[in-house]
């Protein structure tokens, strides 16, 4: 312990004090570097809850006419309403009516739908909704 406190204040006075020092000066560059790890670590982390966070679902607004798409699904809006569930589906349909195609000018029913969603992946502006919160139509 006396070799130890020595070489904290400078007084080494034997070659087995000189030989201790190398080694703990490794222990210190040791802890600074686990430091810097741990720094790393913890800033890898908030990016990573930030960047789920920005990926969850949240409450949107779709607005629009119903459309059946056919080859791609049945859309209101800027929305893609195909992972609704059946009761939601019918919700939508018995406010807003049937979906029309794509070119059919019959029926234009403006239709306002909140819903829980999350963007769709590879289709920048498209919403994929999960959840209808409520819909009604505009006649």
């Amino acid at each position: 312990m006396r070799r130890l406190l020595a070489i904290a204040f400078g007084k080494a006075d034997n070659i087995f004090a000189i030989r201790v020092l190398p080694s703990l000066s490794f222990l210190s560059r040791w802890v600074q570097m686990e430091n810097i790890l741990m720094r790393v670590m913890i800033l890898a982390a908030l990016i990573l809850a930030l960047v789920a966070a920005r990926a969850a679902e949240q409450v949107h607004v779709c607005r629009g006419v119903l459309t059946d798409q056919r080859s791609v699904g049945v859309s209101l809006g800027d929305c893609d309403i195909n992972s609704l569930s059946d009761a939601d589906f019918k919700r939508v349909t018995k406010a807003c009516g049937e979906p029309n195609g794509v070119d059919e000018e019959t029926k234009q029913t403006k239709c306002f739908a909140r819903v829980m969603a999350k963007p769709k992946t590879g289709f920048p502006g498209i919403m994929t909704a999960t959840k209808l919160v409520e819909v009604r139509a505009r006649h």
